[in-house]
């Protein structure tokens, strides 16, 4: 947008005939730079929405595997653990988040 307006104001001043000619070509090559960058941030953007977004979808669907899983799991774990751990003479077992 902003290389909207600076092509506008390139336009108004190049039909100038006192306009230093130093100063236009200044003021293209600040437009190149702008349009560069305007090119670059659009497949920022690009990239983001394609590949960034789905591969983060895909890796909350597998958390949310994984959290089911282990809850699945926890409770017959957890009773195999202790009653291996009752034979072999250690009682200390946990499945759950020690933190919390």
């Amino acid at each position: 947008m902003f290389s909207f307006y600076l092509s506008i104001f390139l336009f108004s001043y190049q039909n100038y005939h006192y306009m230093d000619p130093e100063v236009k070509d200044h003021l293209k090559r600040l437009e190149t730079k702008i349009d560069d960058l305007d090119d670059k941030l659009s497949d920022i953007l690009l990239l983001l929405e394609r590949d960034i977004k789905p591969n983060c979808s895909k890796m909350s669907s597998h958390i949310d595997f994984i959290d089911t899983v282990y809850d699945t799991v926890k409770n017959p774990l957890g009773f195999i653990c202790s009653k291996v751990g009752k034979l072999s003479g250690n009682e200390t077992h946990t499945l759950t988040d020690k933190s919390g």
